[in-house]
């Protein structure tokens, strides 16, 4: 493991932590968990708690197995059972009785520690012997799928950080994000611990962001009172960072670095935060490859690109499809392995001037009715350059030309639907034009299953919900000429 900066400190509403009382809560925590446990379930709110038991996890070479507050009871019932999760530690009591779980009585904070039978035996523990973090996707159909993590891996990509931000000198970082999703818990904590800075960590209501909806006034207050100098966001979440900012025609001057990750970001988006000061970063990263694999930064920035990749990475672009070089290897909770080598991404892209640059998914390539292969991502980014559009997706109907399904954040008539098609046409070739357009009431949402934790299309099951309603499809169906 990496050395932790002995002045790491941990923030929130009631006090400030220094390493050495956070690492006598891990001690805590550790005396009340069975010495045999070597797997452990985790669903509490943002906390020191959370980074306490995370160290706890990494010191006593356990297995952590975050489990999303966003999801429902079957995906969580599923990660459980296919962690191995011997203890489990909640903050609602009756979640150790719904998963059976032995309430061991003890609780910490409000955190509620609870054991299986002796009796009841999990599965993969063997699987596990050296497995630090098993972090959970939400993937694009079914059940989650669970990727093994170790220390040294998370850890790299923390000091690969390090090296990207130490020249401006941040000392406060405000954990937006769940734990749970592995961006924060890499790039945010770690990044930290090893920056010697302070995490300041509250409840996700308190920052306004519970997993799924989001208040962008309460973080912006935070961020005030706190001077907040670094932060981790979705496109989604600094959207409405920025709408907010315009309105009131305020900034935030204390911030010095806003990530920005998870999913594609519009170029205009980016450059209205540029035009309100704020220091935006657009990245890339995978949980298969333990977050981070390049990101923009104050000294390497280009816009439209995901910037440069960390200096412990190695990528290529074969075939359009951008390859990452593992060294441990990858392997998921099902069994499947990657040897050590070049793993093959899925996502398309190219590296322009050390610069690199994501066209899409290659899994999503839409192919049109004369066979022309065109990424979805890039018609749709020149969508969402137009502020009335909250979201949307490009898709083909056995068509020589593209369909679009959007999400507007106004009622627009067929004439203006029309002249905002044109408008995007404009920038596209006639091989990938947009000439009908499909407009839901209903924004895609993780609640509905349209969208992933992170915010992505699941592109699938949208087109699924669409053409089980064929006849109300077909009667919304604007072709534009």
């Amino acid at each position: 493991m990496m050395k932790i900066d002995s002045r790491y400190k941990v923030v929130d509403q009631q006090q400030e932590y220094s390493l050495s009382q956070i690492q006598r809560l891990s001690r805590k925590y550790q005396q009340f968990i069975p010495s045999q446990v070597k797997v452990i379930g985790i669903t509490i709110d943002n906390s020191v708690d959370w980074v306490a038991l995370d160290l706890m996890c990494i010191q006593t070479h356990r297995t952590l197995v975050p489990i999303p507050s966003f999801f429902n009871k079957e995906q969580a019932a599923y990660l459980i059972n296919e962690s191995g999760i011997e203890t489990l530690i909640t903050n609602n009591k009756k979640q150790l009785k719904a998963h059976g779980f032995l309430d061991n009585i003890e609780s910490i904070n409000g955190n509620y520690i609870g054991s299986l039978p002796v009796e009841k035996d999990r599965k993969h523990h063997e699987l596990l012997s050296d497995t630090q973090k098993v972090t959970f996707t939400s993937g694009s159909t079914g059940f989650p799928k669970g990727i093994c993590l170790s220390t040294q891996s998370q850890f790299r990509v923390a000091n690969d950080l390090v090296k990207v931000l130490l020249n401006l000198k941040i000392k406060k970082h405000m954990s937006l994000l769940p734990f749970s999703i592995l961006l924060e818990n890499v790039a945010g904590t770690y990044t930290t611990m090893l920056l010697g800075g302070e995490n300041h960590i509250y409840p996700l209501k308190d920052v306004g962001f519970d997993g799924v909806m989001f208040q962008e006034h309460k973080c912006i207050a935070l961020i005030i009172e706190h001077q907040i100098e670094s932060i981790i966001l979705l496109p989604q979440l600094l959207e409405q960072i920025i709408n907010y900012m315009e309105k009131e025609d305020m900034v935030l001057p204390s911030l010095k670095f806003v990530a920005v990750g998870g999913a594609k970001v519009s170029e205009s988006l980016l450059l209205r935060a540029e035009k309100l000061g704020l220091p935006v970063f657009e990245g890339y990263g995978l949980s298969e490859c333990s977050s981070v694999v390049a990101v923009n930064h104050k000294d390497h920035h280009r816009i439209g690109s995901v910037g440069e990749v960390l200096s412990s990475r190695q990528v290529r672009v074969i075939d359009h499809e951008i390859e990452v070089f593992l060294e441990e290897g990858l392997r998921y909770l099902n069994g499947n392995t990657i040897d050590p080598g070049w793993y093959k991404t899925g996502d398309l892209g190219e590296i322009k001037d050390n610069f690199l640059f994501i066209r899409g998914r290659k899994k999503n390539v839409v192919i049109t009715s004369v066979g022309r292969n065109i990424s979805p991502e890039w018609p749709e980014s020149i969508l969402l350059e137009d502020k009335r559009i909250a979201q949307a997706m490009i898709t083909c109907f056995d068509k020589p030309y593209l369909s679009a399904i959007l999400i507007t954040n106004t009622e627009l008539s067929q004439i203006e639907k029309k002249n905002l098609l044109k408008q995007a046409n404009k920038k596209l070739p006639a091989y990938a034009q947009i000439k009908e357009c499909i407009n839901l009431d209903a924004p895609f949402t993780y609640q509905q299953g349209t969208l992933t934790a992170n915010g992505r299309l699941k592109r699938n099951v949208i087109l699924e919900n669409l053409l089980t309603n064929k006849q109300a499809l077909e009667r919304e169906l604007y072709e534009i000429l």
